[in-house]
């Protein structure tokens, strides 16, 4: 069990929704049938269990939203999966928002090309 937020020192607010997608038939604290999702908070105890079963892969792809004003925090961009995103840091500390699109924000505003 782990919540995924202790993985994530490297931006902040430290805030996180986590989508899982099942690519595999799974059992975490609920079955997840294939192409099914749960969703989570980052705070949200989680897991599942061991696979014994060397000729069964467990398979997932996932998704994370934070909010529009998240930052990176610069002085923990070596930490976990810090240096994997450290390459989409802007200038003023911001995320790129072609790899982290605003989806939405207080003000209503949007990365651009996502309104259809």
């Amino acid at each position: 069990m782990h919540q995924d937020q202790n993985y994530n020192p490297w931006y902040r607010p430290q805030a996180m929704i986590n989508c899982w997608v099942a690519l595999t038939p799974e059992t975490v604290s609920i079955e997840v049938p294939v192409g099914g999702t749960a969703f989570h908070h980052s705070l949200t105890w989680h897991g599942s269990d061991a696979n014994l079963d060397r000729l069964r892969e467990q398979r997932a792809v996932t998704s994370v939203c934070c909010p529009a004003k998240s930052r990176f925090k610069p002085d923990h961009l070596n930490e976990e999966l810090g240096a994997v995103f450290a390459r989409h840091r802007q200038p003023d500390d911001a995320m790129d928002e072609n790899q982290f699109p605003i989806l939405w924000s207080d003000d209503g505003t949007r990365t651009p090309g996502l309104a259809g």
